[in-house]
């Protein structure tokens, strides 16, 4: 992820930060939660969805923010609070899903639409769709 994004989004007096992941990617969809101080301020996860749910569904569907910016074609929505993005897996040879990814930044994070845009565009950009496309085996 785009560091310099990412602090943006975290308290600005926080001193520690640690992240958690539950799940992993192979058996179920993963989630890492991202804390500052022992306050949870920052959640990142992945999912599959059915194939032809854009970014702005997830979104929406999500949080119900239907004010949102987009990006990369749409693939990519965002808000001063949340973001979504949506990788299609027909290329990989998977035909009835897609993989989103939706990050959500909460109090006491920091809201900012354009660190949040910035945040899921590098990380969208950082995938590897043929890996991430994979069925989970379990």
């Amino acid at each position: 992820m785009p560091s310099e994004a990412l602090s943006r989004l975290l308290p600005a007096s926080g001193k520690r930060v640690s992240v958690q992941q539950e799940g992993a990617w192979d058996k179920e969809s993963p989630l890492c939660n991202v804390t500052v101080d022992k306050h949870l301020v920052f959640v990142v996860s992945t999912e599959w969805v059915t194939a032809g749910w854009s970014a702005r569904h997830v979104l929406v569907e999500r949080l119900g923010l239907w004010q949102q910016k987009s990006a990369d074609g749409g693939a990519v929505v965002y808000a001063d609070r949340a973001a979504a993005s949506v990788v299609k897996c027909q290329d990989a040879g998977v035909k009835k899903y897609d993989v989103s990814t939706f990050i959500e930044v909460l109090e006491p994070g920091r809201r900012d639409e354009k660190a949040m845009g910035r945040l899921m565009r590098g990380y969208n950009n950082s995938l590897k769709p043929r890996s991430l496309c994979n069925p989970p085996s379990g």
